[in-house]
């Protein structure tokens, strides 16, 4: 088992606190996890990128950071500011085209994801 270093974007906090909406929370960290992965991809050849689900006071779906070198920099400030930017910048029709295009069923996978 990997272990990560837990990023909860703040703008997400509504989603991701109320399990009724983490089917859609999942969908959005994995559009984010894509796109942090272009954008950064010069930046993250050290570390890997993905969805997780955080069980601690209950469970819920968050963006983990792996790192492949322990001795490597902390990127987790980085990641956060660059969310917040995908969010404040990006076009909700990017999200909604990475919804529609990418042909997950999302509620299968939200509820794979937090049986982990």
């Amino acid at each position: 088992m990997k272990g990560y270093q837990v990023v909860e974007p703040p703008e997400l906090n509504p989603l991701l606190v109320n399990a009724t909406y983490h089917t859609f929370a999942v969908a959005i960290l994995t559009w984010l996890c894509k796109s942090l992965k272009l954008e950064l991809r010069d930046y993250l050849d050290q570390v890997d990128i993905d969805v997780i689900c955080v069980t601690c006071m209950g469970s819920y779906p968050a963006i983990g950071i792996h790192y492949k070198d322990p001795e490597c920099d902390d990127v987790s400030v980085f990641v956060q500011t660059t969310i917040s930017r995908l969010l404040l910048n990006k076009s909700v029709w990017e999200l909604v085209g990475f919804i529609g295009e990418d042909k997950t069923d999302w509620q299968i996978a939200t509820t794979n994801l937090m049986k982990r």
